[in-house]
């Protein structure tokens, strides 16, 4: 059909839906020269369907736009066959369908099944309400089967609540948990810098401490002793060999210097060397040994 300017009325607009079978909004609008908008509300008017909503429509029932156009309008009493769209009511809502064979209301039942998944398997709540319907079970209490119980049930209702519930309240101590535990090794990373600070200005009871060169030097310490970290529990881990005053050698040889080994044992960005660097032949933190060699000297 050719292109017309002129206004499309129910009986123009179903003739030439009938003459090319199937129309677009688009299409309308380009055949009657009129705006997307209002393509689409005479396409609404008239009670074109799309049945398999890809955005294209078509005439409903037997496809005769006469039968269509005559039981449409007779039953609101307006005028046709030549009546202006605007005074034509919208075409009903089509039906819902009929749910599938495989498809029953919400029950009690699966309330149930829904709050046995979550505190069984520890799901999120979301995730075991999937799998809570994912294997028939045959036995009348899964969707599609005969005997299933379509009444719904408060205690059903009430069992459903109680295991979003139970399923939020898990996750959210699992989050609280990795929270205290990502805040505890924060506390120790803080502590061991405040050890840091403190142990660098606060006074000495007896003379000057040693640094760990001093200490070499005073035969507290020397090379070739074995030294270990002492972590937050008090257990020895990381055990390596002075070098120098500077530097330790791990296993399989590699050389590295003493605070990066420390940090590096630790997993902390900062290290007290004299608070939990340990000699092995002593069994003493460098700070036990200095702090001795201090009040004695």
């Amino acid at each position: 059909m050719t292109a017309t300017n002129e206004t499309p009325s129910a009986r123009l607009l179903l003739d030439y839906v009938a003459d090319v079978q199937v129309v677009t909004i688009h299409d309308v609008a380009t055949y009657f020269s009129v705006s997307p908008a209002e393509a689409e509300a005479c396409i609404r008017k008239v009670g074109l369907v799309s049945p398999d909503n890809d955005g294209t429509y078509e005439i409903p029932g037997n496809g005769d736009p006469d039968d269509v156009l005559d039981a449409w309008l007779d039953q609101y009493g307006v005028d046709h066959p030549d009546t202006p769209l605007a005074e034509v009511p919208d075409a009903p809502q089509l039906a819902a369908p009929e749910p599938a064979a495989d498809e029953r209301p919400w029950t009690g039942e699966d309330s149930a099944k829904v709050l046995d998944a979550a505190l069984d398997t520890e799901l999120p709540a979301e995730e075991a309400l999937a799998r809570a319907f994912s294997e028939p079970k045959g036995d009348g209490t899964e969707i599609g089967d005969p005997d299933y119980d379509d009444e719904p049930t408060d205690d059903g209702a009430c069992e459903m609540a109680e295991a979003m519930e139970a399923a939020v309240q898990a996750e959210r101590i699992a989050d609280l948990e990795n929270e205290v535990a990502s805040l505890k090794a924060e506390m120790a990373e803080l502590r061991s810098m405040v050890e840091a600070f403190v142990s660098t200005k606060a006074p000495s009871k007896g003379g000057k401490k040693l640094n760990v060169n001093g200490m070499m030097k005073a035969g507290l310490i020397a090379v070739g002793d074995e030294v270990a970290i002492e972590d937050s529990d008090g257990e020895i881990v990381g055990k390596a060999t002075l070098v120098s005053h500077r530097e330790v050698e791990v296993d399989g040889g590699d050389v590295m210097r003493l605070n990066a080994w420390a940090e590096q044992v630790t997993g902390w960005k900062s290290v007290n060397v004299y608070q939990k660097v340990l000699h092995v032949p002593t069994a003493c933190l460098f700070e036990e040994l200095r702090t001795q060699a201090a009040e004695e000297g």
